[in-house]
């Protein structure tokens, strides 16, 4: 590192500093307050020409009033500065000129709001739908299979349809007799809810409506002690205090899948209803 003021200079985060008489001063505020023949304020801030931090020399250097004022400047605003040489910007409202369009735009960012949207879209790498495609998928097929189709998530098809408009609050004419029945065998009510973007209490509703009887949850019993549990979790606290609780849930629920021993005990399912 260079020497400056008989100090040995070193990086305090991106800028020069050195060390005199136990305190910490940076060289391009040192620089600034030489440039200007008094000490800067705190609220003032110090600009680099050239973008080089390491480049300190007063030729390079330009005070602003605020921090705003250095950010408007960055932004494309124009600037003054007084009799003293401290820059401030000149603000007419107009922080950017779009490089696309051309437009002005209040924007921070360098793109309008049209043009940053347009650019996101061509990088995108899954298929954007039109309104209508989206609402004809979305009448006729499930969440997971809109999902699916577009290789995204449920929450994006929720946000595509929000952006568009489009009303999905009934979907209950999705869940006929037949497909409830079906799907009911093997899944869970939330992940039916979730699959057809309604609520856990709509499908109980319609199970009622049809006569389907209500789910059936597993028991988690062991083999050794022929104590029952609702779910691993309270099998894994009970049997396995010593262990790490979700690492004990896991190993007892896939020994539940495959007949198999987890640490001394056998666990398997049974089954009993839901409304009990």
């Amino acid at each position: 590192m260079q020497m400056y003021n008989g100090c040995r200079t070193f990086l305090n985060g991106k800028y020069l500093a050195y060390c005199l008489n136990g305190e910490i001063h940076l060289v391009h505020r040192d620089q600034a307050e030489k440039m200007l023949g008094r000490k800067l304020k705190k609220e003032e801030v110090v600009h680099h020409k050239d973008r080089n931090k390491m480049n300190n020399d007063i030729d390079n250097l330009m005070v602003f009033r605020t921090t705003a004022d250095h950010t408007k400047y960055h932004n494309g605003c124009d600037i003054d500065c007084d009799s003293e040489g401290v820059y401030y910007a000149i603000d007419d409202g107009i922080k950017k000129i779009c490089p696309i369009c051309g437009e002005k735009t209040t924007k921070a960012g360098s793109l309008c709001h049209t043009c940053y949207v347009n650019s996101i879209r061509s990088f995108r790498k899954v298929s954007y739908p039109s309104k209508d495609e989206l609402f004809e998928d979305i009448s006729s097929m499930t969440y997971s299979a809109v999902a699916s189709k577009y290789g995204v998530t449920h929450t994006t098809i929720r946000r595509w349809c929000k952006s568009y408009h489009i009303d999905v609050k009934s979907r209950t004419h999705l869940l006929s007799y037949e497909t409830l029945s079906t799907n009911i065998k093997h899944k869970t009510l939330r992940s039916i809810a979730t699959e057809y973007g309604i609520t856990v209490e709509t499908v109980r509703y319609w199970l009622q409506e049809y006569g389907i009887a209500m789910p059936k949850k597993h028991t988690v019993i062991c083999k050794e002690t022929q104590k029952s549990y609702d779910s691993p979790a309270y099998a894994a606290r009970d049997v396995y205090p010593d262990k790490n609780v979700d690492a004990a849930r896991v190993g007892i629920r896939h020994a539940c899948k495959s007949n198999r021993e987890y640490f001394g005990y056998h666990w398997h399912y049974a089954i009993c209803d839901e409304s009990e």
